[in-house]
């Protein structure tokens, strides 16, 4: 018989994880920069000033298609490196490593801003190779919007060190673990208690996911916005990306009480044969839409590949 009934071990739990994600998923308040940018193309540059929203890219359909398993990697090392004798710690490492080689099918929606907002890497591989701008947007905005229990969206910087990436990972599964161990279970009877609490502390790898990526694009300084919503909600909308077709979600940083967008600046990429008459055509957008965003040209040396 349980010493702890699976109700209340299950909101011990999912207590325990959404610690570790509020965490995870909101910033510091002396770590966000007065600016970050978003860069997009002319699409993407028209659609956001148009709808006065951002759009937020289901997770599945990132560029980086290494950067969902990156998280589940570092996880699997710290299970092996806390392999144990134990029953009930072993029947819980053993659930682990089974959703560690799960693929995500959470419905979390992320939209990428970078606190560089004149980078070459990014304008060749998220803005139509330097023919795209970027949108700055007040972070303290977004940071403040994205505060409350009850926001759309969180905003959080992106970890790129892999030190502290699994020292908070190893943190997390070894307080799951000491919380098994005071519970005074059995392996066998109370599977489904075992099951429980690794289940709760993958949802938190998972989010874990959306904020830690590898080193080496650690030069994109990058920060996110994240939501999260169902697939088959009203707010989930579909657009085009080259051939591919790809979910988003539609989000409001500004509260319900302001309508334009926290926008700053507009960037003009380094791609443009004729960089200042893309300039009148994008004053004249921002008017259009209400904005008067500081507007200009980037300063990086560009050649087309």
């Amino acid at each position: 018989m349980a010493a702890i009934s699976e109700a209340k071990a299950e909101a011990k739990f999912k207590a325990i994880s959404n610690r570790w994600v509020e965490e995870t998923r909101v910033a510091r308040s002396g770590e966000v920069p007065e600016e970050v940018f978003h860069y997009t193309d002319a699409a993407g540059l028209h659609g956001m000033l148009s709808q006065h929203s951002i759009w937020l890219t289901d997770h599945r359909f990132l560029n980086d298609k290494t950067e969902a398993a990156y998280t589940k990697t570092l996880v699997r090392s710290i299970l092996d490196k806390l392999d144990s004798d134990d029953a009930i710690t072993r029947a819980f490492l053993k659930r682990m490593r089974i959703l560690s080689e799960i693929r995500s099918n959470d419905d979390s929606f992320v939209f990428s801003l970078s606190e560089a907002s004149d980078d070459l890497s990014q304008w060749r591989g998220y803005a139509r190779d330097g023919q795209g701008f970027t949108l700055g947007f007040d972070a303290n905005v977004l940071h403040t919007v994205g505060r409350p229990d009850d926001a759309e969206y969180s905003f959080a910087k992106v970890e790129y060190d892999p030190d502290r990436q699994s020292s908070a990972l190893e943190k997390m599964i070894r307080e799951f673990i000491t919380t098994l161990g005071g519970m005074k279970l059995d392996a066998t009877a109370d599977e489904k208690i075992i099951k429980v609490a690794a289940d709760k502390a993958d949802w938190a790898v998972e989010n874990k996911s959306l904020l830690n990526k590898h080193r080496s694009f650690q030069s994109e300084k990058e920060w996110r916005i994240v939501s999260y919503c169902s697939p088959k909600h009203d707010d989930v909308r579909v657009r085009t990306s080259g051939l591919r077709l790809v979910p988003y979600n539609v989000v409001k940083p500004q509260g319900d009480d302001v309508e334009l967008l926290p926008l700053t600046s507009i960037r003009i990429g380094p791609g443009f044969d004729d960089p200042e008459a893309v300039r009148d055509v994008v004053r004249t957008l921002a008017d259009i839409h209400g904005y008067k965003p500081r507007i200009e040209v980037a300063d990086t040396p560009y050649r087309k590949v």
